[in-house]
């Protein structure tokens, strides 16, 4: 035979889906091997309400919970001190979250507080925000009141009575 002419019986077998419109498609491939994947638009975000297990493009369309947001705090143990915290718990939502504070803090919880108003904010992934506010309030401070009873001329019968009010109680 003539070898100066190409009859392509020499041409590589590259096996595939050889459809355009298959989620599997190969551009390289020439020979179908049956391998091809329908395409199916769907949620493919497995932490979604609507999530499809059997889409395998993504159309946009995932729905979350709502993102719910709880705190706790604690007010500082004595006037002026700054022992108060706040501690969130985040859940729903799309995970991870992000923390913002009235601070400048970007953490979950937030320690070593006077007395005051913090606001914080915590989005999640998907975009959705919940902002709050948690009062920290301190004691009153101790105040101290007393009475005296001054001695008779010689005797030793004088007395102080005190009393005190405020504080935190033991």
């Amino acid at each position: 035979p003539n070898a100066n002419t190409d009859n392509e019986s020499c041409r590589s077998v590259v096996y595939g889906c050889t459809n355009p419109i298959a989620y599997n498609y190969n551009p390289l491939a020439n020979t179908n091997d049956f391998s091809c994947i329908e395409v199916i638009y769907g949620c493919t975000e497995s932490s979604a309400l609507n999530y499809n297990p059997n889409a395998n493009i993504d159309d946009g369309s995932c729905t979350f919970s709502n993102l719910i947001v709880s705190s706790s705090s604690t007010n500082p143990l004595c006037n002026g001190y700054s022992t108060g915290s706040i501690n969130l718990t985040a859940s729903g939502g799309l995970p991870p979250y992000t923390f913002a504070w009235s601070t400048g803090d970007s953490t979950q919880n937030i320690f070593s507080l006077p007395a005051g108003l913090y606001t914080f904010t915590v989005s999640d992934f998907s975009g959705q925000v919940f902002t709050d506010s948690v009062n920290i309030t301190q004691p009153s401070a101790i105040n101290i009141s007393y009475s005296t009873v001054s001695p008779t001329s010689s005797s030793n019968n004088g007395s102080i009575t005190a009393s005190a009010s405020g504080g935190t109680p033991p």
